[in-house]
């Protein structure tokens, strides 16, 4: 993702905290050299860090909140959320992408003989879904639309591997049960 101080998206707005410290410098009357003299920094670096190209650091967090006489934590609960809204934008995005997708459009997705159908929960913000029509309750799930078929193909592959194993155990007790029967039979005759 390109770096911004402000990303929007649908009705999600991620604000970097440089955002907010180019607006301190410009109500400080300084330059970006003199506020990164201040700040203990080069002006490289906070060249990348008011173009949103760098993450705010505890260490710079820290220096902030002494300038101008916040917490540490305003800076960095700035940071952090951030962050999360970047994920949210991000999420959003890959789940705009699925419905488009024409699988996904219908939520119904196939694979060797087995279906499901995809369904979202913006509570746990997860795409998930089970194996439909089997007598086993076998679900998966994915925060990304990208990586929900895989996921889809991996249950399947894995269920298909117990239901082999399943029958060879069925086959195998059979045949000694066969086994068991024919000695008993060869015994008594």
């Amino acid at each position: 993702m390109k770096s911004e101080v402000v990303i929007k998206y649908n009705n999600i707005v991620a604000f970097h905290p440089s955002y907010y410290i180019k607006n301190i410098i410009k109500d400080m009357n300084l330059t970006q050299d003199e506020f990164a003299v201040r700040l203990g920094i080069t002006p490289k670096k906070l060249d990348e860090l008011l173009s949103g190209k760098i993450k705010l650091s505890t260490n710079i967090a820290t220096k902030l909140s002494e300038i101008l006489g916040t917490s540490v934590g305003v800076w960095l609960n700035l940071e952090k959320s951030y962050e999360e809204n970047i994920k949210e934008i991000e999420r959003t995005k890959q789940l705009n992408m699925a419905k488009k997708s024409e699988n996904l459009e219908l939520n119904i997705l196939k694979y060797k003989g087995y279906y499901t159908k995809i369904h979202y929960s913006a509570e746990d913000k997860v795409l998930y879904g089970k194996i439909e029509e089997i007598p086993a309750l076998v679900n998966f799930e994915s925060v990304s639309a990208k990586d929900i078929i895989q996921e889809f193909h991996n249950v399947v592959d894995d269920y298909i591997l117990a239901m082999e194993e399943v029958e060879n155990m069925r086959s195998k007790k059979n045949s000694e049960s066969n086994s068991k029967n024919n000695k008993k039979k060869n015994f008594l005759d």
